[in-house]
């Protein structure tokens, strides 16, 4: 008797706290939504060099707070045994794609080659927890990234087992930091623990993203180890055993590749992954392709190619820095009459919006930014091929170039949109609203819970509404609910 009431006691104060944890991290994560909202939008006015630098710093800081306080509540949900997974349906590509365009401007912002290698071939269609794997991949991405200085971070996923229901999934993220010694690999996964490397000044965060990661990894069935050494690098990795898709859902259009079929492709690139990776996808696609490590060695052999009658018919190239030298061989190969006409195509770290408007200036056809996902990067090579110019990656435009007569991707006119807020934070309406009126240029009407957002609907007509959830009067899933009750 003494012992159930104890376990009913413990039981009761899990969920207490677990309750409590949730409130606060609510209640702080709203005024954080709206101090980094404010440095997004103030990072987009005109500010001297030193303002741009402490808005960042602002924007980074919130960001990993924001990180943090998920991590309190996932890793109180675990200890309360209140952190259900999902099995759901989910295209694993995506999963690791979505992570890597989240963390692509921290990596690039340190100078690293942030690479990821889906081999060919690899079963995608799975079924399991996509958010959560994504979270433990986040967790290991941004680790790397975090106490790498220079080099490289390399996401890879692979297949250790295979049956005809099941796979053995494995990924790892892969760094040239500073290494992590012996003793502290032992306890690196531990609640709290900060692993000592080599680097000075490089022991942050609140310890707990591995141990979460850790502890989901546990709850799938899986693995999770690391192995390291100082000075050499660190490789974590994970492995799950997942279901495959009886019936892939998230299967891709067929694209008329027959088109990239035997077509010459010269990769220039300084890292030596970028090439690697470049050369496995186009190989996959019936590709011939050849690398060269920078402007020169590409250079000469365009011209050997086409003096000995095997001229190339592509030029693809991975801008790792300021973009210089390989803007410098586009330049170089239009000057040369014998090999002006080859189709050229750039990948571009994000952000470099300068860079690329002078690639399209010298006659690139398609600018992609980093990283590129590899639907993207099929696109593009399709549409170039056939005469056309990618105009614009991350909008998905294309328009039609001197050889072709592609039509411009549909995409939704949203100026004229007229948009409902309901949102009952004054700081995060003006966020909200800056956002949609600078950026978007929609109509926007407030409402401030979901009593107003219910009138607001019956005497207008919108073309979307954002609804927040915690509100005084009516919450936002009841005022959900009733606005689809009465739209039916």
């Amino acid at each position: 008797m003494a012992l159930r009431v104890a376990r009913a006691a413990a039981e009761s104060a899990n969920v207490a706290k677990s309750a409590f944890l949730a409130r606060m991290s609510h209640e702080m994560r709203t005024p954080l939504n709206g101090m980094v909202g404010m440095a997004d939008l103030m990072m987009e006015t005109e500010l001297t060099p030193t303002q741009q630098k402490y808005a960042q710093t602002i924007q980074r800081s919130g960001a990993e707070l924001m990180g943090v306080i998920g991590d309190v509540l996932d890793f109180s949900r675990i200890e309360a045994g209140r952190l259900t997974l999902e099995a759901v349906n989910f295209d694993l590509r995506r999963v690791i794609e979505d992570v890597a365009d989240t963390l692509a401007g921290r990596a690039q912002a340190k100078g690293l080659d942030f690479v990821c290698n889906i081999p060919p071939g690899l079963p995608l269609n799975l079924v399991g927890d996509p958010r959560r794997i994504g979270q433990i991949l986040a967790n290991l991405a941004d680790n790397a990234i975090k106490f790498t200085d220079k080099g490289s971070v390399l996401i890879e996923a692979s297949i250790t087992d295979e049956t005809r229901d099941h796979v053995n999934l494995r990924v790892s993220v892969k760094d040239t930091g500073p290494g992590i010694a012996r003793d502290a690999q032992l306890r690196i996964f531990d609640e709290f623990a900060h692993a000592d490397v080599a680097a000075p000044g490089q022991r942050g965060g609140a310890g707990m993203g591995l141990a979460i990661s850790r502890q989901l990894i546990d709850l799938m069935g899986g693995d999770i180890q690391v192995q390291s050494s100082p000075g050499a690098g660190a490789t974590f990795w994970f492995t799950l055993t997942l279901a495959k898709q009886p019936q892939p859902t998230s299967a891709p259009a067929p694209r008329a590749l027959d088109t990239l079929h035997g077509v010459r492709v010269l990769i220039a690139a300084s890292s030596v992954l970028s090439r690697e990776v470049l050369q496995a996808q186009a190989a996959a696609w019936g590709m011939t392709a050849r690398v060269a490590e920078g402007r020169e060695p590409a250079l000469d052999l365009l011209r050997q190619a086409e003096v000995r009658g095997a001229a190339f018919d592509m030029l693809v190239m991975d801008v790792a820095y300021g973009g210089e030298a390989m803007l410098e061989l586009v330049r170089l190969v239009k000057a040369d009459a014998a090999i002006g006409a080859i189709k050229m195509v750039l990948q571009v770290p994000v952000g470099h919006y300068t860079l690329t408007q002078q690639a399209r200036a010298a006659g690139v056809q398609a600018c992609l930014m980093k990283p590129v996902r590899q639907a993207v990067l099929q696109a593009a090579l399709l549409d170039v091929m056939q005469g056309r110019v990618w105009m614009d990656e991350r909008r998905g435009k294309a328009s039609a170039g001197s050889g072709g007569g592609a039509a411009q991707t549909a995409q939704p006119d949203v100026s004229r949109g007229k948009v409902l807020l309901v949102e009952d934070n004054e700081i995060n309406q003006e966020v909200a609203l800056g956002i949609l009126g600078k950026f978007a240029g929609c109509e926007v009407v407030v409402a401030q819970h979901g009593v107003q957002a219910l009138d607001c609907f019956d005497k207008d007509s919108f073309d979307l509404i954002l609804m927040d959830v915690d509100m005084p009067r009516m919450d936002g899933l009841a005022a959900t609910r009733e606005i689809r009750r009465r739209e039916r």
